[in-house]
């Protein structure tokens, strides 16, 4: 299951329902740089900035930031929410009060991968 690229592990990446809709809703432009985005950070998960703690980071791109949780356990990413600076805060306060649930939901999503 683990994937090897250039001597690391290319940890998997899962995708919230909320992250999917706010995807969604981007330009084309944008949803082409936040793949990009999304498959470096698989190989290279801690070239992102830390919120708070090592397991819940950002990604800066452009105006937008990536928000996603490493389940180093489970060699995973789990992208939880694409927000802008403005109400940024307000996502990672609701995160970090949902961490148990996003712990279930990934444990959930890898039993059907």
């Amino acid at each position: 299951m683990e994937k090897k690229k250039e001597g690391k592990i290319m940890y998997q990446a899962f995708r919230t329902e909320r992250y999917e809709k706010e995807y969604g809703k981007l330009d084309y432009l944008d949803q082409g740089r936040i793949i990009k985005f999304e498959q470096k950070l698989k190989k290279d998960h801690y070239s992102s900035k830390p919120l708070g703690y090592i397991f819940f980071r950002e990604k800066k791109c452009n105006d937008k930031r990536l928000l996603f949780l490493i389940y180093e356990e489970y060699k995973t990413l789990f992208f939880v929410a694409i927000t802008n600076k403005k109400i940024q805060q307000i996502n990672i306060n609701s995160i970090l009060k949902n961490l148990d649930n996003f712990k279930e939901e990934i444990k959930r999503k890898l039993i059907f991968f």
